[in-house]
């Protein structure tokens, strides 16, 4: 069983794809448009055909797509900086041009804490904050704001005496069916793996 097992995990790390959601992420700049987007979809489509089956055919497409995808984000960005600078006056501030740029670089923009205020007050107090933070969560989380009805139930519930033993005869301990491993299967979403290796896919 180890050994079939063994051989699943290999099949699938050679078959099914993995990406790394860190450099998976696209870009959010302002240059970064459709035609981007559809340049490195195709890339990667032929980087995955070439994985698959690396004839000398497929290795031509993915360095072809390869050069049109750096091609097309490399004008882009210079069309993109082009109109932002066109854009810029004497009366701009540079705040706003440190902005843009830190923009079209992709760099996130640092945005300053500000304090808490109430009753038109403002809090600067490490401790006074805390304090407030936890009154406010103490009091949403407050049984308070359930319903009549809930409560209700909810008092019911509380006065039976909770049992720490179980002979696991329980309905959610009980052996799972191949019909309900079926319709977990037809509801589960295209995730990564989990620490067994095994997709959902090739379930």
């Amino acid at each position: 069983m180890a050994q079939f097992t063994d051989t699943l995990i290999e099949i699938a790390n050679q078959t099914i794809p993995k990406s790394h959601t860190s450099k998976n992420k696209l870009p959010k700049v302002p240059w970064f448009n459709d035609a981007c987007k559809q340049a490195i979809k195709e890339r990667k489509k032929a980087q995955r055909k070439l994985f698959r089956n690396p004839t000398a055919e497929n290795v031509l497409a993915f360095k072809q797509l390869k050069a049109k995808a750096r091609h097309i984000i490399k004008t882009q960005k210079k069309t993109s900086w082009q109109s932002f600078c066109s854009s810029l006056t004497s009366k701009t501030k540079p705040k706003t041009v440190w902005k843009a740029i830190r923009k079209i670089k992709g760099k996130k923009s640092t945005s300053s804490l500000g304090h808490l205020k109430v009753n038109g007050k403002l809090l600067t107090d490490k401790k006074q904050i805390a304090n407030l933070l936890a009154s406010t969560i103490s009091k949403n989380s407050s049984s308070q704001h359930y319903s009549p009805k809930f409560q209700a139930i909810k008092k019911q519930h509380e006065k039976k005496p909770v049992k720490f033993t179980s002979d696991n005869t329980e309905d959610y301990n009980q052996p799972f069916s191949m019909l309900e491993l079926k319709q977990a299967l037809q509801k589960s979403n295209d995730s990564a793996v989990g620490p067994d290796d095994i997709h959902y896919r090739l379930l």
